[in-house]
């Protein structure tokens, strides 16, 4: 008898082009880990997909680091679709790299945590103790120098702080899956080798995990 399940590819690692800029794509990293969906309640869309790349390579074009790749799908008939998007920072496209500068980049993201309300984090997996672990040699993070967290992340004691670079990694970090972009590291959950987690029912709750 014909099996009840299939399968349909729809994005692949190393493969399939993201979109970094305006008019501006490239191939996306690999090594997909976590997925993570987010609703869309404001239309007959699914809503949005993403997806971890649990590695740490240096890529002047979509940031040295980790990655995480964001798109968006809808139904039709019994097949998914990738849904063509233009973010509000010019980026037009299927596949959407997520920009984490703002934040000094990621590192090998792991797992992560959808919350009840759709909230994305990614998990900064793979312990870093110094600088010239996430240089390697050129092949990871080519910037070492001190990072200046900034001033809005409501935590008192991580405002305006400067660390060792290797140090703002192994966080949990949220992201905005509708634009592609980091959110903030999430200083005030601490710092680990982060798993994953989750959060409770009642969207207070936090439950972390690390590998």
């Amino acid at each position: 008898p014909k099996h009840p399940l299939r399968i349909q590819p729809i994005f692949v690692g190393g493969h399939d082009f993201v979109q970094v800029g305006t008019n501006d794509s490239v191939v996306a990293k690999q090594w997909n880990d976590f997925i993570g969906f987010t609703p869309d309640n404001n239309s007959s869309d699914l809503g949005w997909v993403t997806v971890n790349h649990e590695m740490i390579e240096a890529n002047p074009a979509i940031g040295d680091g980790g990655g995480m790749t964001a798109f968006k799908i809808k139904l039709v008939g019994d097949s998914i679709q990738v849904v063509k998007q233009t973010l509000a920072d010019g980026r037009s496209g299927k596949f959407m790299n997520v920009k984490f500068d703002g934040t000094g980049n990621t590192g090998m993201n792991c797992g992560g945590i959808i919350s009840p309300d759709g909230r994305i984090w990614t998990a900064e997996e793979w312990w870093q103790g110094n600088n010239a672990a996430i240089y390697a040699g050129g092949a990871g993070f080519t910037d070492t120098t001190d990072f200046t967290i900034g001033n809005n992340t409501g935590i008192s004691w991580a405002n305006g702080q400067t660390i060792k670079r290797h140090q703002n990694l192994n966080w949990m970090v949220e992201i905005d899956p509708i634009n592609a972009q980091a959110i903030r590291k999430q200083y005030n959950w601490g710092r680990q080798p982060f798993e994953g987690g989750a959060i409770a029912a009642d969207n207070k709750t936090v439950y972390l995990g690390q590998d």
